[in-house]
């Protein structure tokens, strides 16, 4: 493995997308006779790819299959292979060598090649499949950023991980001395002639963006020379060198059916370590240390990391941004969230961003939200968010916070008013954030920027969580129990969490509301089982379904959980089924997915929606054909038995002893056939003999096929 030095480079970091920029001019070209002298294939240590699932949710819809075959050859057929730079982590840059695949849907990685550049990987299962039927399961992902050795191309990949792509190759040596290779032809892989491993597979996405203009035929039995980014690529039938029993090898993708996204009801759990950031992440950390203030009001001022090469090619969405229409702008203008500009203001880049309202009937303050578009690609092919960087997630998750949630007395629930919104960006970015709008269809379209944080731009939620993070630091010393919340229990703009003494229950709302406001930040709708803390907030500012009589069956939905703070206790309401005179697969699905219970309380129950859903993904059934009239009065039933869930009461608080004297936890586990499961419980024995059990959590899983 040849090292690099160590590049200014920006890298994807979370959804999967390519982005590329080209130069053809070369530039920083490597000596050919150096790169044959090297290996053609990174050192790379032992491989010790894990066979442990993912816990993730992710499925891609996209597969490969890698099959080989063995039969009499008359001759050999060259596949193109380049060496190609690979930036890893730290400054780790390598030397790879690589297979260029246009029947593949996507590429692959080597686990050798990910532990080399010690990029952080993410979980995503794909099921990889295809010639033959064969199948094999990539349960993680990363994204990476290569480049080339002869010219300026640089380009952002999400590859699957594999423990191996396919063999060496060629899978015989070559002999290429009499073809006469024209001196001026720099190669992608000089010692392409010669049988080495494959570190990653390029596949289809990228393959017709690395061609160059340029074709060589250097006669009969004798390879054709493609011009592309990496270099001259050999490839094609050579004449017969070795007749004795060869191999043949088929490199096919195919998509998979949208059957894939149930595969999360069933993958086996397993953890993984966040220790190490990505390269994306590392720069988006740095980019807000470097270029984050607050303004003399105290909020704070954010300028959006980029990816410049993206933003250099950002095309024209001014047309299509001008289709959409809502109603949400008086109240912009009021809070001055966005400023009108004149349309003849030209300067680049500028993106438009299409926009729509989204009612949500359930809540009690914000019943119209406007979703913005910045996914929606302009006329040259790329997105603003594209052209945006992502962000580390920052927060505990849901299971975490929810468990800390239930270990307090009292209980104490807030959230952040219109967060995103109470974060200025800085002035550069405002031609990023424009939108067309008018308020009826008699007057001519205006052009507004945006001028705060927006939803749905890619790292919106990652700076808006930074700036409650950075919040927290810097109040650390005036503030020191409102700064720790803030840097654990808040989930997004929502905050659980709880004290075990009403005065300090006190001092703490008292702190947050001030520490936060000190940011332009509002916290409102508070909720809690302590009528005494609550008397520190002002009414206007409390959650009316907090305060409720006791025959009154007002609740509060906190994180997919109902909490009725009246009586301190969780319970889970009914889902609102779709209405269909026939069941199909997509609605089992889609029914499935409403049953979200993040502590694994009624565990039991989902994991027979669990089991049903893999069994139909046992049969040939398509999504929209009815299930047979067995499946369906099972799920029928299933949705019967459900009724029930309203008559389910947990109590909030695991821990119910002022004197406890022993707190233990105790866990159990259990499996069968069709399923498995753990849980937990807390025993808590107080000083006067009482005893208590509460179940803390619980998660199950369907077997695997």
């Amino acid at each position: 493995m040849l090292h690099q030095p160590s590049q200014d480079r920006l890298s994807t970091q979370s959804k999967p997308h390519t982005s590329a920029v080209l130069t053809t001019s070369p530039s920083h070209q490597i000596d050919q006779s150096s790169l044959s002298n090297q290996p053609s294939q990174p050192r790379l240590s032992s491989s010790t790819e894990s066979q442990l699932p993912s816990t993730s949710a992710q499925t891609s819809l996209v597969s490969t299959t890698l099959v080989g075959s063995s039969q009499r050859m008359p001759a050999t057929v060259l596949l193109q292979t380049a060496i190609i730079k690979v930036f890893g982590s730290g400054g780790d840059d390598l030397w790879a060598r690589a297979l260029l695949d246009l029947a593949s849907q996507l590429c692959l990685i080597t686990e050798n090649m990910v532990q080399k550049l010690k990029l952080r990987r993410y979980p995503n299962r794909q099921e990889i499949g295809g010639v033959g039927n064969t199948l094999v399961v990539s349960y993680h992902a990363l994204d990476v950023r290569i480049g080339s050795h002869c010219t300026k191309f640089t380009v952002e990949e999400s590859c699957q991980i594999l423990k191996k792509i396919t063999r060496e190759l060629p899978v015989n040596p070559v002999d290429s001395s009499t073809w006469n290779i024209p001196s001026e032809v720099i190669l992608a892989d000089p010692k392409f002639y010669a049988p080495g491993p494959i570190d990653l597979l390029l596949g289809m996405e990228l393959y017709f963006d690395i061609l160059l203009e340029g074709l060589i035929k250097l006669g009969p039995e004798k390879p054709v020379l493609q011009n592309t980014v990496f270099g001259w690529v050999a490839s094609g039938k050579i004449g017969a060198h070795h007749p004795r029993t060869q191999h043949k090898l088929a490199h096919v993708c195919s998509a998979e059916s949208v059957d894939d996204p149930i595969s999360r009801f069933w993958e086996i759990e397993t953890c993984w370590s966040n220790s190490i950031r990505s390269p994306d992440e590392t720069f988006s950390e740095e980019h807000f240390v470097a270029n984050t203030f607050r303004d003399e009001s105290g909020r704070f001022v954010v300028t959006l990391p980029k990816r410049p090469d993206i933003l250099s090619q950002l095309g024209s969405s001014k047309e299509i941004a001008t289709r959409s229409d809502t109603s949400f702008v008086a109240e912009y203008l009021q809070l001055n969230h966005m400023r009108e500009i004149d349309d003849t203001d030209n300067r680049f880049p500028s993106y438009y961003l299409p926009h729509h309202g989204v009612e949500k009937v359930d809540s009690t303050t914000t019943k119209l939200r406007v979703v913005f578009d910045a996914s929606c690609r302009t006329d040259s092919g790329f997105s603003l968010n594209q052209a945006l960087i992502v962000g580390p997630v920052l927060q505990d998750d849901i299971l975490d916070i929810s468990l800390r949630f239930r270990i307090h007395q009292f209980a104490i629930i807030t959230d952040a008013e219109k967060m995103y919104r109470q974060i200025r960006l800085h002035p550069d970015d405002f031609p990023l954030h424009r939108i067309r709008w008018r308020s009826s269809s008699s007057e001519p379209l205006k052009t507004f920027e945006l001028t705060t944080v927006t939803y749905g731009t890619a790292p919106a939620p990652y700076l808006a969580t930074r700036c409650l993070l950075e919040l927290s630091k810097q109040g650390a010393n005036e503030f020191p129990l409102a700064a720790k919340v803030l840097s654990k229990d808040f989930y997004m703009d929502d905050m659980l969490t709880g004290v075990d003494d009403e005065e300090e229950g006190k001092y703490l709302c008292r702190q947050l509301r001030s520490l936060l406001q000190s940011a332009g930040f509002n916290l409102r709708k508070w909720a809690s089982n302590s009528t005494a803390i609550l008397s520190t907030i002002p009414p206007d500012q409390r959650d009316d379904r907090a305060v409720i009589a006791l025959d009154s069956p007002a609740t509060i939905k906190t994180l997919g959980l109902i909490w009725e703070p009246s009586t301190d206790l969780l319970h889970y309401s009914v889902p609102n089924w779709s209405q269909t005179e026939n069941i199909t697969r997509r609605t089992v699905l889609s029914d499935t997915a409403k049953l979200f219970d993040p502590l694994g309380l009624i565990g039991p129950l989902i994991v027979l929606a669990k089991i049903f859903v893999q069994s139909l993904w046992r049969t040939s059934t398509s999504w929209d054909n009815p299930l047979d009239e067995y499946q369906q009065q099972h799920r029928l039933e299933f949705r019967s038995s459900l009724q029930g869930l309203v008559f389910i009461t947990i109590p909030r608080w695991a821990t119910p002893s002022f004197n406890r004297v022993v707190l233990e936890m105790h866990g159990f586990c259990d499996a069968s056939e069709k399923a498995y499961g753990a849980c937990l419980y807390l025993r808590v024995v107080s000083n006067d003999g009482r005893i208590a059990v509460r179940l803390l959590t619980a998660k199950s899983k369907v077997a695997p096929f």
